[in-house]
């Protein structure tokens, strides 16, 4: 659904929200470079489409968003439950996904060697994961946007987008269809392969 206020485009060379009006948000190709505090980044970090669905937008500028939107999330959630870890990551942040380290609180040592490689493992299993679901999402927006003739004609209004989803009668549902089917089709997760259970 699109935001009062602001004018949103999916920019057809990163397949990112770029919006102009009551508030900016960058795609990928006009991210401001230099330097910048955590607060400064985290203001920075644009809306999005859900990276199942692409069809609703995920409210961004906070380290602890979503990915996915409010209707894909709770499924998102079951799938993890059913395969027992994190396929459909939820967050951008670690912590959002169920990833975090909590020290032990005496005696030293706070962390254990074992501890701090199987909390590397976890964390970067996450973002690997996190950065795969980008992909999908943009994999998914290029080739739906490709196949309603979208594409071609520069960046693409998101209000023309969503009527031509509509119209084409994509739907969460069925994204949702495809996305199982997909991991159906394979005994590894979305993004790669089942964690090693003696791990």
């Amino acid at each position: 659904m699109p935001r009062t206020g602001v004018h949103d485009v999916i920019c057809t060379t990163c397949w990112q929200l770029r919006a102009t009006g009551a508030h900016t948000d960058h795609c990928h190709c006009t991210y401001p470079t230099g330097q910048r505090t955590i607060a400064e980044r985290e203001r920075l970090l644009a809306c999005r489409l859900c990276y199942v669905c692409g069809l609703a937008i995920v409210q961004g500028h906070t380290r602890w968003m979503s990915l996915l939107c409010d209707q894909c999330r709770p499924c998102a959630r079951e799938v993890n439950t059913r395969h027992g870890w994190l396929v459909l990551p939820i967050g951008i942040h670690s912590i959002v996904n169920g990833v975090g380290f909590r020290a032990n609180p005496e005696p030293l040592p706070a962390i254990t060697l074992a501890q701090a490689v199987a909390f590397h493992d976890q964390l970067q299993a996450t973002m690997d994961a996190v950065g795969a679901a980008h992909e999908y999402g943009h994999n998914l927006l290029r080739t739906r946007c490709e196949r309603l003739g979208l594409t071609g004609t520069g960046n693409i209004d998101l209000d023309d987008y969503l009527a031509a989803t509509a119209s084409a009668g994509d739907t969460q549902e069925r994204a949702w269809q495809d996305l199982l089917l997909l991991l159906d089709s394979a005994d590894v997760g979305l993004w790669g392969q089942r964690p090693d259970p003696s791990g």
